[in-house]
């Protein structure tokens, strides 16, 4: 389309950077714009001119931009493309959530209120359901339009009225977005959306990542037997009896194994807890032809006939973490509702028995296990959590806790992290929460940048069960007064009260005493579930240095001090080349 010297084209990958620029200068600090540049030239509008559904347009002036019209027509198919392509993008996605989570979190459902109001305007015909219109400054002066006789805004506004019109749309209408108290909205710049579904669906999925990063996932699956794995009661029904095969309604259950043993080979813990006969349940497990999961796929379990609330507390116990890791699913009114009353930290998915396919979809939809990486620990996670369950059993043959730990003949290599640690250190960050003194959350570029002015140390344990692979992070940092300051300190729960901690804390406290550091200065940042490691300094010897706001800060004295290594380790390995 071409007017007066005035332009509108269909953009390509070469125009993204400029639309960019323009979209972020119109649009200010918004929730759209904090993801950042990345975001919006490697993932918003490559998904939308790739695709059918959607595109935007660029007006151009002679060779300036004068404005560009970003338009869906399906804004489901959008989302969902979007999310899909999350990992490929990486984390670049995801740095603005890193930098402003909660102020982010606030406009994304301050948008959602704002923009299901607009859309649902009674009287509005509106199939399109996201539009973003804006023209510079100097091309929506009055004074040009009336020398030029050119509206960037009207001829934008008709080449995606024409679009629509040929993606069988007929009308639809803009509403200006509110302005600011005391502040004028941005002239001729217009979002648009359509349906509330399509809002919430937005804002669920934003706040899906957000809860990712912030490590919320949740880390174990507990699930009842009967009804759930399998139709019917094992006890009553018999190996023959039950409903699991390769038709329908055996099938659900079948295709439901199917998705809970995907959810084990991206890192979920599988436990189950269940009112049965032990026998029973696992005959069903050894020998039935149709069972998708076996065995070995169940990290720990409570197979009896006690209270569910309680086996769940015992559960966590046995694999350390805490309940607001698990998410338990059972086809019991009664037993749902005890665990919820009980355990309101627990999250509880309840199974259909009359519409067992729906269940299939009730662990798609619950969004409690999302993350945005995946390591080579989370998918070997169910065969260490077995191993741990092993380690745990042997300990009853010792009378003290030393020779039990001498026992497991462990190993420690604690090294100068390499390129490839980058994806596990940062998801150690995100998702480490007990055993982390500063709670601070990077992602893998933050932890590249930080390799630049830190020292970044990772910790790997092996004993006589098996590989535990890298469990452990400390980020240290030199400064100028002569200090070695740890700002990051954490280990995965799986190796705590092996005197693991101290063993890394020692070699910190030798690396830094090498590098010329005269203190150690560590620090507390208190959460609500990192409460096991407040007296964490101070118990190995650190004095009290400072305190600002909820942090608490310790120093080690190194010039006439230190800490020694525990001597139930079979090795500890300490490689410090680059």
């Amino acid at each position: 389309m071409n007017g007066g010297g005035l332009t509108v084209r269909l953009a390509g990958p070469a125009d993204f950077p400029a639309i960019a620029r323009l979209h972020r200068e119109l649009l200010g600090d918004s929730q759209l714009t904090r993801l950042g540049a990345p975001f919006l030239v490697k993932l918003y509008y490559p998904t939308l001119v790739n695709r059918s559904f959607g595109g935007v347009f660029l007006a151009e002036y002679g060779r300036e931009v004068a404005g560009f019209a970003a338009w869906t027509v399906d804004a489901r198919t959008f989302l969902d493309t979007v999310a899909n392509r999350k990992a490929a993008m990486g984390l670049a996605l995801a740095a603005g959530f890193l930098r402003h989570p909660v102020e982010v979190l606030g406009a994304v459902l301050r948008a959602t209120s704002t923009y299901g109001h607009l859309g649902n305007e009674p009287g509005a015909d509106i199939a399109a359901e996201f539009l973003t219109l804006g023209v510079t400054d100097k091309f929506r002066d009055p004074a040009f339009m009336r020398e030029s006789g050119v509206s960037v805004a009207k001829s934008l506004f008709r080449a995606v009225r024409d679009n629509f019109a040929r993606c069988g749309i007929p009308r639809f209408k803009l509403f200006p977005p509110a302005a600011e108290a005391g502040k004028p909205g941005p002239a001729l710049l217009y979002r648009m959306m359509g349906a509330r579904q399509t809002c919430h669906d937005l804002a669920a999925e934003q706040v899906r990542l957000i809860r990712a990063l912030c490590g919320k996932a949740r880390k174990c699956l507990v699930l009842d037997c009967d009804n759930v794995l399998w139709g019917g009661v094992i006890g009553e029904d018999g190996l023959d009896g039950i409903k699991l095969g390769q038709s329908h309604p055996g099938s659900c259950y079948r295709d439901f194994q199917r998705r809970v043993l995907s959810l084990s080979q991206r890192g979920v813990i599988l436990a189950l807890v269940s009112k049965n006969n032990e026998a029973d349940v696992w005959e069903v497990f050894d020998k039935h032809p149709d069972m998708v999961l076996k065995r070995e796929h169940i990290s720990a379990w409570r197979i009896d006939w006690a209270n569910k609330a309680d086996n769940l507390r015992a559960l966590a116990a046995q694999l350390n973490i805490g309940l607001d890791s698990l998410v338990f699913i059972d086809d019991s009114p009664f037993e749902v509702e005890l665990v919820r009353a009980e355990l309101p930290m627990v999250a509880v998915l309840a199974a259909s028995v009359e519409a067992p396919a729906g269940n299939l979809d009730l662990l798609a939809r619950c969004s409690l296990f999302d993350t945005v990486s995946l390591s080579e620990e989370d998918r070997r996670r169910g065969v260490l959590y077995r191993a741990d369950s092993e380690r745990v059993s042997s300990r009853t043959a010792f009378a003290d806790l030393d020779t039990y730990l001498r026992s497991l003949e462990m190993r420690l290599d604690i090294a100068r992290a390499q390129s490839f640690d980058v994806p596990r250190l940062s998801q150690l960050t995100q998702r480490t929460n007990q055993f982390n003194l500063t709670t601070r959350r990077y992602s893998e570029d933050d932890i590249r940048a930080l390799a630049a002015t830190a020292t970044i140390f990772s910790l790997s344990v092996a004993d006589r069960f098996g590989e535990m692979g890298l469990v452990g992070c400390a980020i240290v940092r030199m400064e100028d007064n002569g200090d070695a300051v740890l700002d990051t300190l954490l280990m995965s729960c799986r190796v705590l009260g092996r005197q693991v901690e101290d063993a890394f804390l020692a070699v910190l406290a030798e690396q830094a005493k090498a590098a010329g550091a005269k203190r150690l200065i560590g620090a507390y940042r208190p959460t609500a579930k990192n409460g096991q490691v407040a007296n964490f300094y101070a118990d190995r010897g650190f004095a009290p240095l400072d305190q600002e706001g909820d942090r608490h800060r310790f120093a080690l004295d190194l010039v006439d001090g230190g800490l020694s290594r525990p001597s139930v380790f079979a090795a500890i390995e300490v490689r410090t080349a680059p």
